[in-house]
């Protein structure tokens, strides 16, 4: 029979070690259950959710939605990308875009005003 140890590391993401041991008893081990709550916390339908009053959008917390209505709501994509013709609201999407599609170049942004 085989042993499993669930080892939690501190970025949460979880590793499974199978070990053989001849006194393992599964009846009388406790199912793994993980400590960390989920990363969407409690059920999504009890939280009161922050509306766009422009465009109907919403948020869980309100400085989301205080962030959407400053930058995004009904406004202009402020920068691009300067490897392609990407171009969006917030500048922290670009670089995350620069990351994942033009590895190995420079992370910067075009501003667009």
């Amino acid at each position: 029979m085989k042993k499993i140890r669930l080892k939690i590391n501190p970025k949460g993401v979880h590793s499974v070690k199978l070990e053989e041991s001849q006194n393992f008893n599964y009846k009388h081990e406790k199912p793994l259950k993980s400590t960390r709550r989920r990363r969407d916390g409690h059920a999504q339908d009890d939280i009161e959710r922050h509306t766009c009053s422009r465009c109907s959008k919403s948020y869980m917390h309100a400085w989301h939605l205080k962030r959407h209505t400053k930058f995004e709501c009904g406004k202009e994509p402020r920068v691009q990308c300067p490897y392609c013709s990407v171009k969006m609201k917030q500048r922290g999407h670009v670089y995350r875009h620069i990351r994942q599609c033009h590895r190995n170049k420079t992370v910067y942004v075009i501003d667009l005003n």
